[in-house]
């Protein structure tokens, strides 16, 4: 009693009747009665030795059914998880993985068509413990990983077509000797004779191609000529060569530092990070988005009365940081924060980060504050609890031209943005950028500097001047001066590559006539306190 699997050989009709009320009723795949096939379940009853012969049944008896049928009909072979775990000391990992070979093996010689998904799962250890392939020597994980890949590139041709068809102002495609180039949009319009729509990877013959042309610019004129498309070459003149720029107040002791002049860089594609630390040796864990703050370490200092009450008690690190940007993108500021929906969304972010699932109340009531503070600057009394989702921009990735291809000069768009710092008003920022730029040495790159900015604000206009403010959030401890941490962590340079960025992105959008100005915030969410970088050129 309580074994359904032993009904394939006493009572083999009642199983095949359940199997025909299901077709009948229009479905086009059925489960063998096999559920319970293992180790586990069948040793309740004496009868492990059991486990092939009415397995085996079971998919016959499908089988025997589905052949009564004119249209396609499939069976999929039904595994279930048992009632024994490793980890629990019931049973030892290879008895479990031979059970479940017994079956699996009993399935397929009794004519399934497929093995629906199975993993066993630990409760007490929260984690995948069994995984078992189809039959020996396939690899289902690298299978479903393929099939994933061959998904994201079938999305990102779907994408580059809505971006051929429907840009209107600029629209910039690369292509060329660098990494997944030959899975990119133009490599695939490029060389429709080397696709291999067949294939599981139906741009590997580009990507081989690409990498051994002797010639890619002459490849490129040969697709074009036959496209009816002209091709330019554009050829920048040379950038200046880089000067620091000169201080009322030399360190000399900081200027004998200064080690030699870098070698030019490879081109490329350049986050923020990379760019300021090629120097240094990252860590594995290193994101290299920008926007994102490792802030890894845990600070043994207090912060004492910088941070509000509320955001003390929570955690440091780069999971929380991780874990405090992934809500604050999708929240809508202005909703009930005591919803249902909201609190739901909370309890899957704090889930997905592998964090305490208690800190999502205490979390919660901590964002519920910073909404509610006061932005400051030239927002004022304005919080963002009473900005509409509809004036901002979430998450904003970004590609900001270095040179053209790799012949093109390079050039060092750090040093340049320091330089207009150190033309800035504000004294804070000023001292910071020529101190910076009395220590640092040029670092010459070419390619594209690409980020992903936190969070963009639509301000109304004033005087014809559209106002727009980059904000950025930051989860760092506040063991120092806010001043201080712009300046040591180099924010203040981060926040004048983000309002570069933007600036770009408002002229092609809106035309560079129309008149802007873009602000710039770091916003350190544990005090709620702002460091403003002001926009001196675009001020009404």
């Amino acid at each position: 009693e309580g074994c359904n699997e032993i009904l394939n050989v006493t009572r083999p009709e009642i199983i095949a009747d359940i199997h025909r009320a299901y077709l009948d009723a229009g479905v086009d795949a059925i489960e063998t009665n096999t559920f319970g096939t293992n180790i586990g379940n069948l040793g309740e009853y004496g009868i492990v030795d059991r486990t092939y012969e009415l397995a085996r049944a079971g998919a016959e008896i499908a089988r025997k059914v589905v052949s009564e049928y004119s249209e396609p009909k499939w069976i999929l072979g039904s595994l279930g998880p048992g009632t024994k775990l490793p980890t629990l000391g019931h049973i030892t990992f290879s008895e479990l993985t031979d059970s479940y070979r017994v079956a699996a093996s009993a399935l397929i010689d009794g004519g399934v068509d497929a093995e629906a998904p199975f993993r066993a799962w630990d409760p007490s250890q929260q984690r995948r413990v069994l995984e078992l392939s189809r039959r020996s020597g396939s690899s289902p994980r690298a299978e479903r990983l393929m099939e994933a890949r061959l998904e994201g590139w079938q999305e990102r041709l779907r994408l580059g077509y809505v971006a051929l068809t429907r840009a209107k102002h600029q629209l910039c495609l690369d292509w060329g000797r660098i990494k997944d180039s030959g899975a990119s949009l133009p490599a695939w319009l490029l060389h429709p004779e080397l696709r291999q729509q067949e294939a599981e990877q139906p741009w590997q013959a580009i990507a081989d191609h690409i990498s051994r042309a002797s010639d890619l610019r002459q490849a490129l004129q040969h697709r074009c000529d036959e496209l009816g498309i002209h091709l330019e070459d554009l050829n920048p003149e040379a950038p200046p060569a880089y000067r620091p720029a000169a201080n009322t107040q030399p360190l000399a002791a900081a200027a004998a530092m200064i080690p030699p002049r870098r070698p030019i860089s490879s081109w490329g594609r350049w986050s923020y990070s990379r760019l300021h630390d090629q120097s240094q040796t990252l860590s594995p864990s290193a994101r290299e988005e920008e926007g994102f703050d490792p802030d890894r370490e845990s600070s043994p200092e207090d912060p004492g009365g910088a941070e509000d009450p509320c955001w003390r008690e929570l955690p440091g690190g780069a999971s929380f940081g991780t874990l405090v940007h992934a809500i604050l993108e999708q929240l809508d500021f202005e909703a009930d924060l005591s919803s249902p929906e909201v609190r739901q969304l909370v309890r899957d972010e704090v889930a997905r980060s592998g964090l305490d699932p208690q800190l999502s109340n205490s979390l919660l009531g901590a964002i519920e504050v910073l909404l509610q503070r006061p932005l400051g600057g030239p927002l004022g009394d304005c919080q963002l609890n009473q900005i509409a989702s509809g004036d901002t921009l979430r998450e904003l990735p970004f590609d900001i031209p270095l040179s053209g291809f790799a012949a093109s000069p390079s050039s060092d768009v750090l040093g340049e943005a320091l330089e207009q710092l150190a033309a800035h008003h504000d004294p804070v920022v000023q001292s910071y950028a020529r101190e910076r730029l009395q220590q640092r040495q040029a670092q010459l790159s070419s390619g594209f500097l690409n980020g992903v900015i936190d969070l963009i604000i639509r301000r109304p206009s004033r005087d014809g001047t559209q106002h727009w403010v980059v904000l950025d959030w930051k989860t760092n401890r506040l063991v120092r001066p806010i001043n201080d941490l712009m300046a040591a962590k180099d924010y203040w340079l981060q926040a004048q590559l983000y309002r570069q960025a933007v600036q770009r992105w408002l002229h092609w959008r809106l035309g560079e006539q129309t008149p802007v100005r873009i602000d710039a915030v770091m916003l350190f969410t544990r005090s709620g306190e702002g460091a403003w970088l002001l926009d001196e050129t675009g001020q009404p």
